[in-house]
């Protein structure tokens, strides 16, 4: 099995990456996700350890976790490995409202911002004419942010246009 990046914003190629994440990058410590789930804090452990490659989570513990904790980087795996996107629904607002219109807009630039970071990340990593399997990931990264912040703008568009019927 492949030892995590250390880049952490770096996309999980394995389910031990995601929940590496979820484990110990979360704003909760291991005690209270383990007490959280009612599990022992030692199964909280081995579930992010790259050395139990058999040891996973119920799937049951799965969203109550994610609850627990606040990182979706479990769920997100499993959404990216159905070619999927996940978009926290708590950041959407509907636009039909005038005030709502600068937040449209700032969508509209967080998306071109995204695509910028593409487009340098892209041309960093070819300058060379070689793309490296980090610098892949990376632009790959940086793909799965441009995405993400097409797929809130054109949730929240979605909403404004069922509030405006």
């Amino acid at each position: 099995m492949r030892k995590r990046d250390q880049d952490s914003d770096l996309p999980h190629d394995t389910l031990k990456d995601a929940l590496a994440e979820l484990v110990f990058r979360s704003p909760i410590s291991v005690k209270a996700q383990a007490d959280e789930l009612g599990e022992n804090v030692s199964s909280v452990y081995r579930w992010a350890d790259v050395n139990q490659p058999e040891c996973y989570p119920p799937l049951t513990k799965i969203i109550p976790h994610a609850r627990a904790t606040g990182n979706v980087a479990l769920i997100r795996f499993f959404a990216a490995r159905v070619n999927c996107v996940l978009v926290p629904l708590r950041e959407l607002q509907a636009a039909a409202e005038p005030a709502h219109l600068s937040l449209v807009q700032a969508n509209m630039l967080a998306v071109v911002k995204e695509i910028g970071e593409v487009v340098a990340a892209l041309e960093t990593s070819v300058r060379d004419g070689k793309l490296s399997e980090r610098e892949a990931r990376r632009c790959r990264k940086e793909c799965d942010d441009v995405i993400d912040k097409a797929v809130l703008l054109r949730e929240q568009l979605r909403r404004a246009e069922e509030a405006i019927r």
